[in-house]
């Protein structure tokens, strides 16, 4: 969808390790996803090749059939949760960076602060939402250093967001807008 992302690689087993770190460009430290985690259970930060593998094989140990993504690493101070709602981005939040971790889940201990997204995050946000054909989602990315003209790295597109602190930090009842939407039969279409 001509979305800017963090370089990425789904990887199968040990074999193809070298294939997926050729794609993300042979780089350390790299992040790995596994495709079940939630409030960032199951992302890890990995600093090396030695790493990457055990943690491969520990994964594989409990389920073999266990997807596992591997991005790039972009250093940031935040992310943000922006949610969208019927192709409109409805609320966002900026997610700070946890002191002594990569991560910047709520879920893990991150107060979030109201954010203002440009024009351009917007409509990449949305854009992430057509992508996938979705109703109700939250996109998550990492700002561009100039985010008025540099498009955002969209990390990951949740089916299921969380809505923790987005009603008080956005002056709006995401609920009511939902229940709202659907209590108009033609939009159940």
């Amino acid at each position: 969808a001509g979305l800017r992302q963090p370089r990425s690689a789904l990887i199968k087993s040990e074999r193809t390790v070298d294939v997926g770190l050729k794609q993300i460009g042979n780089k350390f430290p790299l992040i790995l996803k596994t495709a079940r985690g939630t409030q960032g259970i199951g992302v890890i930060f990995v600093e090396s090749e030695k790493n990457l593998i055990a943690t491969m094989q520990l994964i594989n140990k409990f389920d073999e059939h266990e997807g596992i993504l591997i991005q790039e690493f972009i250093k940031t101070d935040y992310d943000a949760r922006v949610m969208v709602f019927d192709g409109q981005v409805v609320a966002a939040l900026k997610r700070p960076v946890l002191k002594g971790d990569f991560r910047s889940n709520i879920s893990q201990g991150v107060d979030p602060i109201k954010l203002e997204l440009t024009e351009l995050e917007k409509s990449e946000c949305i854009k992430a939402a057509k992508s996938v054909k979705g109703m109700w989602l939250g996109v998550d990315f990492i700002p561009s250093k100039n985010r008025e003209t540099e498009k955002p790295y969209i990390i990951e597109i949740n089916s299921s967001p969380g809505t923790g602190h987005i009603n008080e930090l956005n002056n709006i009842n995401i609920h009511q807008i939902i229940l709202k939407h659907f209590k108009n039969r033609e939009n159940w279409r």
